[in-house]
């Protein structure tokens, strides 16, 4: 989770939305 959690992050980060990636990316 960690390895994916952090690459969620920045993907969804770029678009910023966080909070969206936060959840989809439980």
């Amino acid at each position: 989770w960690e390895l994916k959690g952090i690459y969620c992050y920045k993907f969804f980060s770029i678009r910023h939305s966080w909070e969206k990636a936060a959840e989809l990316c439980r």
